[in-house]
């Protein structure tokens, strides 16, 4: 262990109250619950962030050898960034949720994360959730699916919470619908 780390664990051994650190390291060993996170949705958001990067590459690759930006590249790489800002958005926020959730757990033990599909068929990494459903929505053109899921979320929910920074989009919508069926809603 680095100095830091020795640091950060004596913090903890005595916030905890145990005598030492062997007893606090035997006391979380026995009696925390070890969590394994599946990261393929990270390996792929990598993989696929990594192909944009190639593209961009390649672009800048051409704009060095013809000593110019054609507007057509530039929007080009406008639209590659924005699709890397989408996937890291919906990554990560969907990645925290779950995580929030689990940690709530602890102080409200009867709450439960469910992931709802928008699709079928599809490689979901749902090892945070403690459940998975499909609602009815096969008989939805795939264009609709997303929209009909966030609506079944919301008809199936007591409260929602949200993190919304604009008013426009599917989330914006999502709570849209929420308020105008009256339910509470918290845009954390």
């Amino acid at each position: 262990m680095s100095e830091d780390e020795l640091e950060k664990l004596d913090a903890k051994v005595k916030k905890s109250g145990q005598a030492n650190r062997g007893a606090y390291l035997r006391k979380a060993a026995l009696e925390n619950k070890v969590v394994n996170i599946d990261i393929s949705g990270i390996r792929k958001l990598t993989q696929e962030i990594n192909a944009i990067g190639t593209n961009i590459n390649q672009i800048a690759h051409l704009c060095n050898i013809e000593r110019s930006v054609p507007s057509y590249q530039v929007e080009n790489i406008r639209e590659y960034m924005e699709k890397i800002w989408r996937l890291l958005r919906y990554t990560l926020s969907s990645l925290q949720a779950a995580h929030t959730v689990r940690d709530l757990k602890e102080q409200y033990p009867n709450i439960r994360s469910v992931f709802v599909m928008p699709y079928l068929n599809r490689n979901y990494d749902t090892a945070l959730y403690d459940e998975t459903i499909y609602p009815d929505i096969e008989h939805i053109p795939k264009r609709l699916a997303i929209i009909k899921r966030n609506e079944y979320m919301v008809d199936a929910a007591d409260v929602v919470i949200a993190y919304v920074e604009h008013d426009w989009g599917g989330a914006a919508k999502t709570i849209g619908y929420a308020i105008k069926t009256g339910k509470c809603v918290i845009n954390a």
